[in-house]
C-alpha cells in the first residue's frame, strides 16, 4: 500500500510523489503482487463550474493546471493503471479521499483552503468536504483486506454547505478586493514563501468538487466523523473565532480599507518621486 498523501507537500511541485509511485510499483512487481492500494486524492477531478454534484468515480479527471501537486497525483494514478494493465491477473484499488485532517494537527492544505474560502467576494461558497484521517485508515483497512479492483471516493456523508463554511472559514484580516488583485496577492506571497495559498488552489474554493461516497460505502465502510467536526479539527483557532461572523465583517472591512489606503498612498509617493527625479534629470 502506498499512501501518496504522505508524500504531498503544498510546496513540492508533485516530483518526489511521481518518483516515489514508480519506485512502489518497481518493488510491486519484483515482488510479483497482483495487488495493490494506493491512496491518490480527489482533488484530481478538479474544481469547475460544470462539474457534476456530486462527482463519481465514473467522472473525469479535470486537475486545475496550474496546481502541479494535484496533477502529480493524477500521473501517479496514471502509472498505477498502467501496472495493473500490463499483466493479467493484475488488480488495483485506487482511494480519492478529500482533504484530510488529524486529530490534533493542522493540516496546511485545509488551512490554505480555509484561507481562500475565508476570503473570496463571491456571494455564494460551493460546499465542501473534510475526512478526518482515522476515517482513511478504515477505508484503507478494508480495501487491504478485501482487495477491490478499482476507483473509491473517501468523502464523509454529505457536505459542508457554502454558507456555514464561510463562517467557519471567515478571518477578520482577510483583504476584499477584486478576484485578479487577490490572485496577484497570492502569487507573491507563494513566491516569496509567505502566503499558504498555491498557484491553481484558488479555483478549489470557486467551484464544487464533492465527492459521492456510495461506491465505498457498499463495501461496508462507514464515515464516523462529519465533515465539520473534521474540518474544525484541522484547522487552527484564534481568539476571533469567538466574534460573531457580522464583527468579522466589519473588522475585516476596516482593515481592507486601511491596507487600500496604504497601498494607494505608497503608489503616489513612488510616482512622485520619480517625477521629481524626471524634473531634475
Amino acid at each position: 500500500m502506498l499512501n501518496a498523501q504522505s508524500l504531498a507537500s503544498l510546496r513540492d511541485d508533485g516530483a518526489i510523489l511521481i518518483q516515489q509511485t514508480r519506485l512502489f510499483l518497481s518493488d510491486a512487481t519484483s515482488r510479483q503482487v497482483t495487488h495493490l492500494v494506493f491512496v491518490s486524492s480527489a482533488m484530481v477531478y478538479g474544481a469547475w463550474e460544470n462539474n457534476a454534484v456530486p462527482l463519481t468515480e465514473d467522472a473525469p479527471l479535470r486537475p486545475d493546471p496550474e496546481f502541479s501537486l494535484v496533477c502529480a497525483f493524477a500521473v501517479a494514478e496514471a502509472l498505477v493503471e498502467d501496472w495493473r494493465s500490463a499483466v493479467s491477473g493484475r488488480s488495483s484499488t485506487i482511494l480519492r479521499p478529500v482533504p484530510v485532517v488529524t486529530r490534533g494537527s493542522t493540516s496546511s492544505l485545509v488551512a490554505a483552503l480555509a484561507q481562500a474560502a475565508g476570503s473570496e467576494m463571491s456571494l455564494s461558497l460551493p460546499a465542501a468536504q473534510f475526512l478526518n484521517s482515522s476515517d482513511l485508515d478504515a477505508a484503507i483497512e478494508i480495501c487491504c483486506k478485501n482487495c477491490p479492483d478499482g476507483v473509491f471516493n473517501v468523502s464523509p456523508d454529505g457536505a459542508i454547505s457554502g454558507e456555514r463554511l464561510r463562517k467557519l472559514a471567515a478571518r477578520p484580516l482577510q483583504l476584499r478586493l477584486p478576484r485578479f488583485a487577490v490572485e496577484w496577492v497570492d502569487a507573491m506571497r507563494w513566491r516569496a514563501e509567505r502566503g499558504p495559498i498555491p498557484p491553481g488552489l484558488r479555483s478549489y474554493s470557486r467551484f464544487s468538487w464533492v465527492v459521492s461516497n456510495d461506491r465505498l460505502k457498499q463495501l461496508g465502510w462507514i464515515p464516523q466523523v462529519t465533515n465539520e467536526e473534521a474540518y474544525i479539527e484541522g484547522t487552527e483557532g484564534s481568539f476571533f473565532d469567538g466574534l460573531s461572523a457580522k464583527r468579522r465583517q466589519e473588522i475585516g472591512l476596516i482593515a481592507s480599507v486601511v491596507v487600500i489606503v496604504s497601498v494607494v498612498t505608497l503608489l503616489w509617493r513612488l510616482l512622485r518621486h520619480r517625477s521629481r527625479r524626471n524634473n531634475i534629470g
